[in-house]
């Protein structure tokens, strides 16, 4: 098995494919029974309860150091209770008067001797066939250990492999445009996102009047860039969620970038609209079902340059090197 094969069968990838399915499914229910403008409602509280908290989900973890104490797999034992029970049914045999009479007892004594050896036979070919299943189970095993041993021990090669083959990112293309990654060490490394413009957050308020109706309002630009502020931190914590969640790293420098026009220059360029640095365990102390993304982000160490009326200005991002 190649070590993408290993990974694979981790079964790790999220389930994001699955629970994408799911919500389709749930979108279509719903439309199917609320009315058009219900729908349109309630599709805008989607957007904004998704832009406001896409860093609340993240991909199910693995444990490396529990995945060194797998047990190995147990080899199968040859089992003979067919050829047990033929060759009691053999042993036992007596001829009845009648088989005496009328019939042949050496033809039937020949027929349970036949029997004894196709059992004998069917019980190999359970051992054999279960052997096989053993011997591909302790290889996959194996493998898995020694992907676990290379992981432990900080092998950069097999950490960029382990997020490529997994692919927590690539399942993220509805959140933002794309993700970079990269390690200075075992324990340290860096993620960018690229996060989607402001006009990602739609320009009206949608409402329902009392009698079912559809209204819209011009949502007020205050209002926008917070959602928008939201977005892109949790965007942020997205990115350091799924990497803590699949690697045994310690110390992340995480960062937004979005295609800006520079004022310097005036031209359309990739710039940094914030970053913060984070620690592994300090997720252990954020409740990410209701926390407010933009605020956890300042309460680390951070660049951002931003207001709730012209929204973000670009700054320089965090240095991973200034941290040790």
């Amino acid at each position: 098995m190649t070590i993408n094969g290993i990974i694979r069968s981790l079964t790790v990838a999220h389930n994001r494919g699955v629970r994408q399915a799911a919500y389709e499914q749930k979108l279509a229910r719903k439309r199917a029974d609320l009315g058009q403008a219900a729908a349109e409602v309630e599709d805008y509280n989607d957007l904004i309860e998704f832009l406001t908290g896409v860093g609340r989900d993240c991909g199910e973890s693995i444990n490396w150091v529990q995945e060194l104490s797998r047990p190995e797999p147990m080899a199968p034992e040859l089992q003979d209770a067919r050829e047990t029970f033929a060759t009691r049914e053999f042993t036992s045999y007596v001829p009845s008067f009648i088989e005496k009479t009328f019939g042949s007892p050496h033809q039937k004594k020949q027929q349970l001797a036949q029997a004894v050896e196709e059992a004998r036979a069917a019980d190999y070919r359970d051992y054999t066939e279960a052997h096989g299943r053993y011997t591909q189970e302790w290889n996959a095993w194996r493998e898995r250990k020694e992907l676990a041993e290379r992981v432990n021990a900080g092998d950069l090669v097999v950490y960029e492999e382990v997020l490529k083959e997994i692919g927590p990112f690539a399942s993220l293309k509805n959140i933002a445009s794309g993700f970079r990654f990269w390690f200075a060490d075992q324990y340290r490394g860096g993620v960018e996102v690229d996060v989607k413009g402001e006009q990602v957050v739609p320009d009206e308020i949608k409402l329902l009047t009392s009698t079912g109706k559809l209204t819209k309002k011009a949502m007020p630009v205050t209002r926008k860039w917070e959602i928008y502020q939201d977005y892109v931190c949790g965007c942020m914590f997205r990115g350091a969620r799924e990497i803590f969640s699949l690697l045994p790293v310690r110390f992340l420098v995480t960062s937004a970038h979005c295609v800006l026009v520079n004022p310097a220059n005036g031209r359309y360029e990739r710039m940094c609209l914030g970053s913060f640095a984070i620690h592994r365990d300090s997720l252990n102390h954020i409740d990410f079902r209701h926390v407010d993304f933009s605020e956890a982000a300042k309460s680390f160490v951070h660049t951002m340059n931003f207001s709730k009326r012209t929204g973000f200005e670009p700054v320089e991002a965090l240095d991973l090197d200034r941290f040790d």
